[in-house]
């Protein structure tokens, strides 16, 4: 330690001759590997010495949880039909779903060591959901090869577990709260297919298809000084003109609407010679528009002319994407069946996804364009309805990429790589 002069220096810790290797294709540079050997034996040290620690009470508790979810559900089909034709299936399913989540609910405080001190107490809160989901599908077939086939559904989406465990984090001028109130969104969904079918054609259909989506769930940031809507905040600062960055999950007020088209063709040249008889072909390429206001939080700040400080809450909205949804997914797979064996080369494309919504695009998240090349080898064995299988995944590696929206800089990045599965599997 002589030529640092006496100090403790991050040099100390570091494993000169460690190599990141070609991390990320080598796009991204990482320096000062460190000697986890020696920051081991250190750490032995401090423990038993007791030293050299700082507590965080809130890094330790904050975020632990503990919780459970029973669903449950009843359903009811019917078939009509009439003449040979036209046939419907009228049906409702109810489905219900019980919560009971326990977290940590506290406030930051600085302690005398220069920790932080997380004053909390744990609460339990349980919740269930109810609801009743009718369907009816209509299928009406004009020809012996065509078919028109309508669907009316509803569907649900549950809360992520993380917004719902009731813990809350205060600290000076901030709120993080999870909303356990969160109402389970809906999707209303109507679907208008044709379908052409036959020996040389194979299966051919063409899908339009429309969602109504109410109650979408999605992160929110306001700005409050009165508490009093949330009670079981603390409220001791309430009159004090304190106002808090809030942080919660909400449901979007506005109701969103989703169309589409899908297209599927799916054949087999049993016509053409020997091997070519053997192929199989299947696509599919779905385009989807969607459009959804976003409710947002603007705080608008003033001085008069004696220099008095003025702050405005204005709520406002912003209108973007759906969430979580790509414009363009495109899926093709070429195979070749003989006998008991069959081989599958997959490829998907997927157009990039709206992660993250904020008014401001240097804010918003979407993932990056993302094309995935598979594939699948099996051949039946004569024993026991024994198969073996053969998958190679991502075959050119791809990686999963998150974009910012504005300046095209990745946000997140990550790197499975190819896999492989072989193995021997038993049909019963």
């Amino acid at each position: 330690m002589n030529k640092y002069n006496g100090d403790i220096v991050l040099a100390l810790f570091t494993n000169d001759p460690y190599s990141y290797r070609n991390f990320l294709a080598g796009d991204y540079s990482l320096a000062y590997p460190m000697n986890i050997d020696f920051m081991e034996e250190i750490l032995a040290i401090a423990i038993a010495r007791d030293v050299g620690f700082i507590d965080n009470e809130y890094r330790s508790l904050g975020f632990d949880y503990d919780g459970s979810e029973v669903k449950s559900a009843a359903y009811g089909m019917l078939t009509i039909n009439m003449g040979e034709r036209i046939t419907l299936l009228p049906g409702v399913r109810f489905q219900n779903l019980r919560t009971s989540y326990t977290g940590n609910r506290g406030v930051q405080l600085p302690d005398a060591g220069g920790g932080i001190a997380f004053n909390a107490r744990d609460t339990t809160t349980t919740n269930s959901q109810g609801f009743l989901l009718p369907m009816v599908h209509a299928r009406y077939k004009p020809l012996q090869w065509l078919q028109i086939h309508f669907a009316y559904t509803k569907t649900l989406n549950y809360p992520d577990y993380s917004a719902i465990v009731p813990r809350y984090d205060v600290s000076l001028a901030t709120i993080i709260y999870n909303n356990y109130s969160l109402r389970t969104a809906s999707s209303e969904n109507i679907d208008l297919a044709v379908s052409i079918y036959g020996n040389a054609v194979g299966l051919f259909t063409i899908n339009a298809f429309r969602k109504r989506i109410e109650d979408l769930i999605f992160p929110s940031t306001t700005f409050l000084s009165n508490l009093s809507a949330y009670p079981d905040l603390p409220q001791d600062g309430q009159g004090t003109g304190q106002l808090y960055n809030f942080s919660t999950f909400i449901n979007n007020p506005n109701p969103t609407d989703v169309r589409g088209i899908e297209i599927d063709w799916q054949t087999h040249p049993w016509y053409l010679p020997n091997p070519l008889s053997n192929l199989v072909f299947n696509v599919n390429y779905t385009r989807v528009f969607s459009e959804a206001d976003y409710p947002r939080t603007e705080l608008d700040i003033s001085y008069d002319e004696l220099g008095t400080l003025y702050r405005t809450v204005v709520d406002t909205s912003y209108t973007s994407r759906l969430l979580h949804q790509p414009n363009d997914i495109f899926n093709l797979a070429v195979g070749f069946d003989y006998r008991g064996f069959s081989a599958r080369l997959s490829a998907l494309y997927q157009d990039n996804i709206f992660k993250k919504p904020d008014f401001w695009l240097q804010q918003r998240i979407h993932s990056d364009k993302h094309t995935r090349w598979d594939i699948a080898i099996s051949q039946r064995l004569p024993w026991f309805g024994m198969q073996a299988f053969f998958n190679l995944n991502n075959i050119t590696g791809a990686d999963d990429i998150d974009l910012n929206r504005k300046t095209s800089f990745p946000a997140l990045q990550e790197r499975y790589g190819m896999t492989a599965d072989i193995g021997l599997r038993v049909m019963l």
